[in-house]
């Protein structure tokens, strides 16, 4: 089975993204805030980003398990941003990298049963 915390947080990545290429910006304390709020999910939605497979009713867990790799990493980062994420100006910049951080932090699952190459990402 596939690691969805890996899937989903690619699915941040890519729809913070889109919003960065329609020019959209966010504050720090804003995208901080959404995430320790629970709210970051929302939050992209609020900002134009199709979030709908991850506010799904089927999709509860997947959601929880994004939101809180990303509350860890936002706790871990806040006030180091520019250090550790090389990013200090615009919020949208800080979730792609504190989404990229949260899928170091929590690499896929795999398995002692199978080799690296079919180990399940």
């Amino acid at each position: 089975m596939p690691d969805l915390r890996q899937i989903y947080l690619d699915d941040v990545i890519f729809r913070t993204n889109m919003l960065l290429d329609d020019d959209e910006k966010a504050s720090f304390d804003e995208v901080h805030g959404a995430i320790q709020a629970g709210q970051i999910i929302e939050w992209l939605s609020s900002k134009g980003a199709d979030m709908s497979a991850l506010l799904s009713e089927q999709m509860a867990e997947a959601k929880a398990l994004v939101v809180e790799a990303l509350k860890q990493v936002s706790t871990a980062r806040k006030g180091s941003e520019r250090r550790k994420l090389g990013v200090q100006h615009n919020g949208l910049c800080l979730l792609i990298g504190l989404a990229l951080d949260a899928k170091a932090v929590f690499p896929p699952m795999t398995s002692p049963y199978l080799d690296s190459a079919t180990s399940v990402n």
